[in-house]
């Protein structure tokens, strides 16, 4: 009896899903089309594709970077926004981005330990995705959008960049990291020239 087809590849399948790995030890799993849902300030060590059955990557090289989430899912991101440091820590938000374990004939692609293990955060609220270079050039023809949205929770950081008092005329929630105590009266923060 034959065994089901191997498909080895460098390029994203559409069933490819992702692993967020906390500096904590927990994990965040998603199907392809799913979310994963994280507060901002959370620190991740590592991300993961994970591959369907059947498939493997063949890769060295591979990158991955944070874009906005207007980037089509399964699409070529190569001109997809870049996050800046604003929203999310290196290597994240660099132009390179986070470089991936050189990977032969596995179905999961890990990033390399990010900030050597001390992970990175998203240091602000919204919808994003990430965009993966099996070559790690980000060039045409060398993207793939990975599709699954990350749903940060906390402030949105739409005034990045356009100066003091953006954001007087908000109203902001106040959000907790999952299972810690925060001091009472401690749901505030300075926004200078509000």
């Amino acid at each position: 009896a034959r065994g089901a087809p191997v498909a080895i590849s460098q390029t994203l399948h559409i069933d490819t899903g992702l692993r967020v790995v906390l500096s904590n030890g927990d994990e965040h799993i998603a199907a392809a089309d799913g979310e994963i849902i994280l507060a901002a300030g959370e620190r991740v060590a590592a991300y993961e594709l994970l591959l369907p059955a059947g498939h493997y990557f063949s890769v060295d090289g591979a990158r991955l970077r944070a874009v906005e989430a207007s980037a089509a899912p399964g699409g070529d991101c190569q001109n997809a926004r870049v996050l800046g440091p604003e929203v999310v820590d290196a290597p994240l938000s660099e132009y390179r981005g986070a470089l991936f374990e050189t990977i032969e004939g596995l179905a999961t692609l890990r990033t390399l330990p990010v900030n050597e293990g001390a992970g990175a955060a998203f240091q602000s609220g919204g919808s994003f995705r990430l965009c993966y270079s099996f070559d790690g050039r980000f060039a045409a023809g060398n993207t793939d959008t990975v599709r699954v949205t990350l749903r940060i929770r906390g402030v949105d950081a739409a005034c990045a960049g356009r100066g003091e008092g953006c954001l007087s005329g908000r109203i902001f929630q106040c959000y907790g990291i999952p299972n810690a105590r925060g001091a009472l009266g401690a749901c505030g923060f300075d926004i200078p020239g509000a």
